[in-house]
């Protein structure tokens, strides 16, 4: 029995060893000096779950945009070869498209108010799509894609082309280790 207990102990104090010797050659997070993002949409900050960063670029949740500088959103969904998620921004005397999917990715357009029309489109962002040959069968290209994100159903857009098209204002001021980011209405 005593064998068995400090065999045990031994076997504890190995584990111990090891875990601690992986632990201190593994980084830590809060070791590093982490950078802090903080965003304003007409003066009022944020909140941290309606944004984030990846691939070094800011992503605002969408819903959240609109309501923060009082844009009417409409959403809808279009069944063709895929499911495309559809939202509209009215933003005067235009309309910001943004659709897509996770499959295909997601294209933000401007469209002149009151236009139905595709053709006369700016587009402000259009995934690069991997096809096959004389088919409408796509999907993007991850390695390349840089527009919206569906995260936790919700869509985040990058904050940058959602500034351009919506005409707003966008200044980025870096104080210590921080940088504040600030959307306003020209």
């Amino acid at each position: 029995m005593c064998f068995m207990k400090r065999t045990a102990i031994v076997i504890t104090g190995l584990i111990a060893a090891i875990t601690m010797t992986v632990s201190d050659s593994i980084p830590s997070v809060h070791a590093e000096e982490s950078v802090k993002h903080v965003l304003y949409m007409e003066g009022k900050q944020a909140n941290e779950t309606d944004m984030f960063i990846q691939n070094g670029q800011m992503f605002v949740s969408l819903k959240q945009l609109a309501a923060a500088f009082g844009l009417p959103l409409t959403y809808s969904l279009t069944d063709e070869l895929f499911t495309y998620h559809d939202y509209k921004l009215a933003a005067g005397d235009h309309t910001v498209l943004v659709w897509g999917n996770s499959y295909r990715g997601y294209q933000i357009n401007i469209r002149a108010a009151g236009e139905e029309s595709w053709e006369n489109d700016a587009v402000v962002y259009k995934p690069e799509l991997n096809c096959q040959p004389e088919s409408d069968y796509c999907e993007v290209i991850k390695e390349k894609y840089r527009g919206p994100v569906a995260r936790d159903g919700r869509l985040y857009v990058p904050i940058r082309m959602i500034a351009k098209a919506l005409d707003l204002t966008m200044d980025v001021q870096k104080k210590n280790n921080q940088f504040f980011v600030d959307l306003v209405k020209r």
